[in-house]
Parts: C-alpha cells; structure tokens; sequence
C-alpha cells in the first residue's frame, strides 16, 4: 500500500504486485507505463491522482496474459488509464470507477468484464480491441472509434454509450453487440 509519486515519466518491467490499496500520482504530462506480464494483487483499490488537476496524467499496462483483479479509481478528471498491449491479451475484471477516460492503443486485446464500471471520461480505442464483458463494462461515457475496435466476451452485449467516429474502427467477434447510445461523426 501506500502513495508513489513521481514527476517525470517511468517505465517498469517489474513484476507488480499490490497488496493493499495504492495510489499512482504524478501531474500534468507524467506517464507512468507498466511492461510486466506479471500484474497481480488482488486486495484494496488503485488510485489514478493527477495532482495537477489539469493536462492530462496517464498510466499504461503493455503487458499481456494477465488478469488484473483489483479496483482502479480515477482521482480527478485529468487522468488516464491506458491500455497498451501489443500482443496477446490483458484483462481487468475490477471495477473501474471516476471521471478519468480509458484509451486502448495497442494492437492487443484487453478484456473489461466488470459490470460495475462507470468511468465517465470515456473510451477511446485508437488500435486493437477491447471486449466487453458486460453491458456495462465500458463505462459511462462516449466510445471514441479512432482506429481500434470492440467486441463482447462471453455473451452478446447492449451498449448504452454515445458513439464518436473519429476515424476506422470495428465491431466484432462471435457475439452480438447492440449500440443504443446517439453517435456523432467527427472528421
């Protein structure tokens, strides 16, 4: 447990593993990028903490074949979870909660399968695919398409999100997918 903060960008290979609730803080234009394929932990939530409140704050997982159990909790507004993956596939089945956004911009696949999500800074999918795992896996917010995709896991999925298309993107996989939110076209 604890705080770690930092203000410049990190890169780590280590194996993480958390054993009580955490915070990752750092301010504006801080990235914070996570390469092990051993994430682990299963107690206590992660907090996202821009401290700056403005600017954007990121933190990415680009590692693969792991499942991630614990909460992720966004502080502030001006931070962000990426996923990062450029093979393989990553997955989160803790809830992911607060005002952050998520973007997807790896060529992986990451899994959401929290039906408690309700992050509502969106979800941008700029490469690869995200699966959804529930109805409720991606959030509150709008799914930005700007060159990635989504697809639902495990069973057919009724979205209620807001639809930005910014660019290519794609809905795919076995499973039925259902977008009842508006969508606006950008570009």
């Amino acid at each position: 447990g604890g705080t770690w903060s930092d203000t410049v960008d990190r890169t780590l290979a280590n194996n993480l593993t958390m054993t009580a609730s955490s915070t990752i803080a750092g301010g504006a234009g801080v990235d914070f990028i996570f390469t092990s394929d051993t994430i682990g932990g299963t107690s206590g939530t992660l907090t996202l903490d821009n401290t700056a409140n403005a600017g954007a704050m990121s933190v990415a997982f680009s590692g693969t074949g792991f499942t991630f159990a614990r909460p992720i909790a966004f502080a502030d507004a001006f931070t962000e979870l990426r996923f990062s993956d450029a093979t393989g596939t990553q997955t989160f089945t803790g809830a992911i909660t607060g005002a952050g956004r998520v973007v997807h911009d790896g060529a992986g696949t990451t899994v959401l399968s929290s039906g408690s999500n309700n992050f509502s800074g969106g979800l941008t999918l700029a490469a690869g695919t995200v699966a959804a795992g529930s109805n409720t896996a991606l959030g509150s917010g709008a799914i930005t398409f700007a060159g990635g995709g989504v697809s639902g896991s495990g069973a057919a999925r009724t979205l209620a999100n807001a639809l930005v298309l910014a660019g290519d993107g794609t809905a795919s996989g076995a499973q039925n997918l259902i977008f009842s939110g508006g969508f606006t076209q950008t570009g």
